[in-house]
């Protein structure tokens, strides 16, 4: 959803996950300047468990250093989702709720980088 480059009012949707799995998202668009969202930390989860070593902090470190171009998932990566980590902990993108989620988190998020 495009949103105005001056707009201080942004889209909002609310979505229920009933999984307490986590779920991990990024961004497959690319700059003008062809570098990546992905690459530039444009990356979310839902229930990310912090105490572990696959934290965000740890998916979102991954996902700059590979710049966006790379994974080693064998996630389908059509949806715009996929899971960085290696495993797609519970199927998480072939989801319907991965594919809501991202789409709301990518234009939110699109809309504040653009």
């Amino acid at each position: 959803m495009p949103v105005d480059a001056n707009a201080t009012d942004f889209p909002v949707w609310n979505v229920t996950v009933n999984d307490t799995a986590p779920i991990w998202f990024y961004c497959r668009q690319h700059k003008p300047d062809g570098s990546s969202h992905c690459g530039a930390g444009m990356v979310f989860a839902v229930n990310a468990v912090e105490n572990s070593p696959r934290n965000f902090t740890a998916f979102q470190s991954l996902a700059q250093t590979l710049n966006g171009t790379a994974s080693n998932s064998s996630s389908s990566a059509t949806n715009g989702t996929a899971g960085a980590t290696g495993n797609n902990n519970g199927g998480a993108a072939s989801r319907a709720t991965s594919a809501a989620l991202s789409l709301g988190a990518l234009a939110a998020a699109a809309a504040l980088l653009l």
